[in-house]
Formats: C-alpha cells, structure tokens, sequence
C-alpha cells in the first residue's frame, strides 16, 4: 500500500494570497503546487499531526531491536502478573 499518492484538490483563495504564493514559489524556484503542499505538511507537523511513514520507520526500528535482543519477561514481573490474574473473578 503506498501512502503517497498525489490526489486532486480545488480551493478557493483570495486574489492577494494566490499572487503572493506564486511570487514566493517563483522565487523558490519551486511550482505552487509544492508550496502549498509545503506549507500544509509544516502547518501540520507544527501541531502535532504526524506522517504516518514515521510510525512505520519506529515499528521497523522497533522490530530490529526485538530481533537482536530478547523480550522476555522478567521473572518477578512474570509471576506477579500472573498471581494478580488469580485474584480476577472472570465470569
């Protein structure tokens, strides 16, 4: 599954900002295209909505470490737990 697939938008703007963000993509040396996309990926990362290829490189990250290293459970903690369960009336 590819999450980068360009999609089709229409927006409506004000005259003053279309001009301006086709002075400021000129001078970029970029189209308005990726201006906007720009500014909306930084509007975005700046309150705190993530790209979804983030988590996915932290699960790899996360997935290369557990190849490596063991993930048992420490033995108290495994007991504990276990003992705790007992205590549950599950019905």
């Amino acid at each position: 599954m590819t999450y980068n697939q360009p999609v089709k938008t229409t927006i409506t703007l004000h005259d003053d900002i279309v001009h301006k963000a086709e002075r400021a993509a000129s001078k970029m040396g970029i189209s308005r295209n990726q201006l906007f996309a720009n500014v909306i990926s930084e509007f975005l990362e700046r309150r705190g909505f993530r790209d979804r290829r983030q988590f996915i490189k932290v699960t790899e990250r996360l997935n290369e470490i557990y190849t490596r290293e063991p993930s048992k459970l420490d033995p108290v903690l495994k007991r504990l737990q276990a003992e705790s369960l007992k205590a549950v009336d599950w019905e």
